[in-house]
Parts: C-alpha cells; sequence; structure tokens
C-alpha cells in the first residue's frame, strides 16, 4: 500500500468512527473491513485502533482481530478477556465454564463466545454458549465511551478453537496485544495534543506557558514515550510474534501513562473537569493497559522469562 492509498484508508477509517457508534460495525464492513483485516492486517489494524483510541470510538473492534488471527468470521463471536492481573478467565472443567472476564461490546444469553481459560495448566482458547450471564458493577464500567465491562459467564458445549491449544492461543493474545497497544497509541497522542493546544494558548505572567521549561520538559517526555511506542510496533508487525507484541503493549501502556498524567498537569484545573475530554483519555488508558498484561506485568514477565533462561533475546533488528 503507497502514501497515497494509506492516507485515504485512514482518512475513511476516521469518517466511519466518527459516525453513529450504533452503526460503525455495519459500516465498516460494508466498506470491506473483514476482507482488509484478513489481507493487509498490517495496514487495517494501525488505521482502525490508532484511529479509535484519538477519537474515543468503541472497542468492539477488537474482537474482529481475534476472529480474523484465529481465521473464523469476523462477527461469529464475541471474546471473552481475562481480567487485569490475571491470565485466563477462568477454567475449563469438562464442557462446561465459569468464567469472569471482560468484554468489548454486549454479551446476552444464547451468544457464542472465545474464552481464554485455563486446560491443564495452560492457557486455551475454547469456544461455547453463554447460558447465563452477569454484568459485575455498573454496566458501564470505568470506561463508558468505550463500551468494556466486567463480565460473569456460565458457557456450555465447549469445544476448543482448532489447532495446538497453547500456540492458537499465544497466536491470538499476541495479535490483540498488537491492536490495543495501537489504541494505547492513538489516546497517547491525542492528549498530548490537547496539551500542546493548551500550552499554546493558555498565557501567564504575560507569556504562553509553552514556553516555561518545566511544561516543555512534561510535552517533551510524552512525546519520546509514543515514538519509543511507535517503534515497538513498527517491529511487532515487521516480526510478529509473541514477545514484539509483548513489548509494543509494554511501550505503547507506559506512552498512554506518561502522555496522560503530564497532560493532566499541562491542562491544570481544566483538565479535572467533567467538560474537558480528558477524563475519558485517562479512563481509556487505565482499561487497556490493564487489558492482556499491563505495562508493569508486562515488564516482569519479561524480567522473569529473561532470568530463567538466563539470556537475552534479540528484541529488535538494528
Amino acid at each position: 500500500m503507497d502514501t497515497l492509498e494509506r492516507d485515504l484508508l485512514w482518512a475513511s477509517v476516521g469518517r466511519i468512527l466518527d459516525g453513529d457508534h450504533d452503526r460503525v460495525g455495519a459500516e465498516l464492513l460494508e466498506f470491506g473491513w473483514a476482507e482488509l483485516l484478513a489481507s493487509a492486517p498490517d495496514e487495517a489494524v494501525p488505521a482502525a485502533f490508532e484511529t479509535a483510541g484519538a477519537r474515543l470510538a468503541p472497542l468492539m473492534l477488537l474482537d474482529d482481530v481475534v476472529l480474523s488471527a484465529l481465521g473464523l468470521p469476523v462477527g461469529c463471536s464475541r471474546v471473552v478477556y481475562p481480567l487485569p492481573a490475571r491470565t485466563v478467565a477462568g477454567d475449563l472443567v469438562g464442557s462446561r465454564l465459569e468464567a469472569r472476564g471482560v468484554t468489548v461490546g454486549p454479551v446476552e444469553t444464547g451468544d457464542a463466545v472465545i474464552v481464554l481459560a485455563n486446560l491443564d495448566g495452560s492457557p486455551a482458547l475454547v469456544r461455547g454458549r453463554v447460558v447465563g450471564v452477569v454484568i459485575a458493577g455498573s454496566e458501564a464500567g470505568l470506561d463508558p465511551f468505550g463500551g468494556a465491562r466486567e463480565v460473569s459467564l456460565t458457557v456450555s458445549d465447549t469445544v476448543l478453537v482448532d489447532g495446538d491449544a497453547s500456540a492458537v492461543a499465544v497466536d491470538a493474545t499476541a495479535a490483540a496485544r498488537r491492536a490495543v497497544a495501537h489504541d494505547l497509541t492513538g489516546v497517547a497522542q491525542a492528549t498530548l495534543d490537547l496539551a500542546l493546544v493548551h500550552a499554546r494558548e493558555r498565557e501567564q505572567f504575560g507569556r504562553p506557558i509553552g514556553t516555561f521549561q518545566a511544561v516543555q520538559h512534561r510535552c517533551a517526555e510524552s512525546h519520546l514515550a509514543i515514538a519509543g511506542a511507535r517503534v515497538a510496533l513498527d517491529e511487532a508487525w515487521a516480526a510478529p510474534g509473541r514477545l514484539t507484541a509483548l513489548l509494543a503493549k509494554l511501550w505503547a501502556g507506559r506512552a498512554a501513562r506518561i502522555s496522560v498524567r503530564h497532560s493532566l498537569q499541562v491542562l491544570g484545573g481544566i483538565g479535572f473537569t467533567w467538560e474537558h475530554p480528558l477524563h475519558r483519555y485517562l479512563r481509556r488508558a487505565h482499561v487497556l493497559d490493564g487489558l492482556l498484561g499491563s505495562s508493569r506485568q508486562l515488564a516482569a514477565a519479561l524480567g522473569a522469562e529473561i532470568r530463567g533462561a538466563r539470556a537475552v533475546p534479540r528484541l529488535a533488528n538494528l
């Protein structure tokens, strides 16, 4: 895809995501989202998820990425992700599964779901049908604008997703982490842009606050963190795999947290108000950083892996 085609793709996806949220899924499918995701995920995922993060569009496209990575039709099932700080959403016993996790769209009795579950001590993807669902706490959740919510499900008639159970789970997790990393990068860039606009327009002592060194340092640190996240994402697409996806998610989560924190300081009192959009980005950053491993958890897991192997893996081709 050349530069002009890529620009047109981003612009088209942006117009769809800016429209009626209830129509986003149907309009994307009409646009050719499923075919693009299957044939060119390295173009489709960055365009959709960085745009969604910057514009706070619903998170429902994450399920499509997982289904496409598994070779399943887009829209055929909901996906249940593990709760923050957990690696699985439940333990598979026989053909019945009691799951507690996170969904990025509504789930009702009778829906088909895919759950990352524990099978004999290893993660495995399980397909089944919901026979009972309870939404934990507020239905809106921490991020009412993105649609992520905590649910408890009873799933029956379970079967393993085709293929080696552990390998399939690893590949699906890597695909989801790359997508979430792009969304987090979009959030980080949008919050930095909010801070930069405010720094140019807000004046104190007769000059824009952007001329103050303390404000410049905060914006520069955010920019550096975002640049690092983009480099990690480039590597995750150049050499797709479990480790590169983990690093992309780690650096993107870190960039989003840094950018939100510094933007809040630069914006000052207005950043704390309900009318300003910053709190929506803050919610999204915290929800997505915790999904499929937070930046701190992933860094700890990577460190433990390196200590156990007593060798540092090649993290990027420089």
